[in-house]
């Protein structure tokens, strides 16, 4: 009886057998996948490493496939590797097998595309059915090697009988030798015909006995794997089903909410209204209707704090990127600046008075910062103070509202003036709130210049962003 354990079990004589056999070498993914057992790992590793395998690895691969592990599974691991990433080497339409191999590996859908596109998967019933197809290649193998000894023995036999006739032609001077002769054919023939009987015994018991029961085991796994197929198609249908039903559900409990809120939206509508002006009224009597100490000021200055030490240090080895103005709207790779310590803020300070030398900023950044200062402190002051920060080739960029684009908008009847007087002049709730200019891109292209950028670009203009139109402008510190 053959060894059940064949599969899984290998040596270092049985490595030495498989690799000292000539074979033809495939060129394609689709000859490689064709190949079996040692064959696919030897072509593998000559495809993809350049190389014969080495006997622990060639073993561990064998015993992965006779385990049930799929083939794209064993290239993957192989092309993935870093030897394979120093040779360079590849197999045409391996890429795209393994995205496809990915793809099948997914939840649900997974199964459904492999079922489709015929891949590999790993259920049990697959690995199952690949541990039977590797044992039928072994088996095969092993029927013939049995067929090879058996025809090799009975050209040997043939080779002796030959002989026999010759030496029966060449004996007749020779009667007188003959009986040594005889005796010796006759002790030597009768174990050659039993070897060849041996064999034919072990072949025809493969064919009666051990043949039948593979073949019947892959039937029953053909028939497992149809029924759990149909079992899977009844399910989709029925969730195909309960998706219509789920979906004309939210359809209903849609139109119902609409027509509910089309009901209530001008009561709404007169709610946020009230809300809004009670707003207003509060905020107007909290900044104006109390008296000012004498000795209060109207706007504090504030100290400067640098609250991530760490970023500071790492961003002053690969180049400072700053948002000045952040507010709560932090950016991911840059130093986020504010005069208030808000959540994402990395370093409290004053926009002219910033813990940089000259020369030592990669690149300054600020959205809706810059119409929050007068003309001439933005012309005589700020520009040339960030101009000096960064570094030759440094550069600059800036996001304001587009007085140009809002003005053309109003006057088509586009824009409500009330978006141009708040964006204007800023929503005027708290001090850091209020607008004291207004631009365009012109505008600030001119100041720039005058402050000595150079390779000024219009990125964007009449761009929405909620209820402003805003523009954005790069340019570079020279050489």
């Amino acid at each position: 009886m053959l060894n059940r354990n064949i599969v899984s079990s290998m040596n270092i004589d049985e490595f030495t057998m498989y690799s000292s056999r000539e074979r033809s070498k495939p060129a394609t993914l689709h000859e490689l996948l064709e190949c079996q057992d040692w064959r696919f790992v030897e072509a593998a590793y000559e495809l993809l490493l350049a190389r014969k395998p080495d006997k622990e690895g060639c073993l561990f691969y064998v015993s992965r496939i006779r385990s049930g592990v799929g083939k794209i599974q064993i290239l993957k691991e192989i092309s993935s590797s870093a030897e394979a990433a120093s040779r360079g080497k590849s197999i045409k339409g391996l890429r795209k097998a393994l995205r496809m191999y990915a793809i099948g590996s997914l939840p649900v859908i997974g199964s459904i595309f492999r079922r489709l596109l015929s891949l590999e998967g790993n259920s049990k019933s697959e690995v199952r059915l690949r541990i039977l197809e590797q044992k039928s290649s072994l088996l095969s193998d092993l029927v013939q090697t049995i067929v090879s000894q058996q025809n090799s023995a009975e050209a040997r036999l043939s080779e002796v009988r030959q002989l026999l006739v010759d030496l029966s032609n060449q004996l007749t001077p020779l009667s007188q030798r003959i009986e040594p002769l005889e005796e010796v054919i006759a002790r030597n023939i009768p174990s050659l015909t039993q070897s060849v009987a041996d064999l034919r015994q072990r072949h025809s018991t493969f064919e009666t006995h051990q043949l039948p029961v593979l073949l019947q085991t892959l039937s029953d796994i053909n028939d497992r794997q149809i029924a759990s197929e149909n079992e899977r198609d009844n399910l989709g249908r029925t969730l195909v089903g309960e998706i219509a039903e789920t979906d004309k559900k939210i359809t209903n409990l849609e139109a119902l909410l609409e027509s509910r809120h089309q009901e209530t939206n001008p009561m709404l509508g007169y709610l946020f209204g009230r809300v809004e002006f009670v707003r207003r009224e509060l905020m107007f009597q909290m900044r104006y209707g109390a008296v000012t100490p004498s000795n209060a000021t109207d706007r504090l200055t504030t100290s400067t704090e640098v609250v991530s030490n760490g970023k500071l240090c790492e961003m002053r080895k690969t180049g400072i990127r700053l948002n000045l103005g952040c507010g709560h709207i932090p950016l991911d790779g840059f130093l986020n600046i504010d005069r208030r310590k808000l959540p994402g803020v990395d370093i409290v300070a004053e926009v002219d008075k910033l813990p940089f030398d000259n020369g030592e900023v990669a690149e300054i950044y600020s959205a809706h910062l810059i119409e929050h200062f007068p003309q001439e402190q933005l012309r005589r002051v700020l520009l040339i103070y960030w101009f000096n920060l960064l570094a030759p080739g440094g550069r600059f960029r800036a996001v304001a509202p587009d007085a140009h684009a809002m003005m053309n908008a109003y006057f088509a009847g586009a824009y409500q003036f009330e978006q141009l007087r708040e964006v204007t002049f800023g929503g005027q709730d708290y001090d850091g709130d209020f607008h004291f200019n207004m631009l365009t891109t012109f505008s600030l292209t001119t100041l720039l210049k005058e402050a000595g950028f150079q390779d000024i670009i219009v990125v964007a203009e009449n761009r929405v962003n909620g209820g402003c139109k805003e523009f954005e402008v790069s340019a570079v510190r020279p050489h």
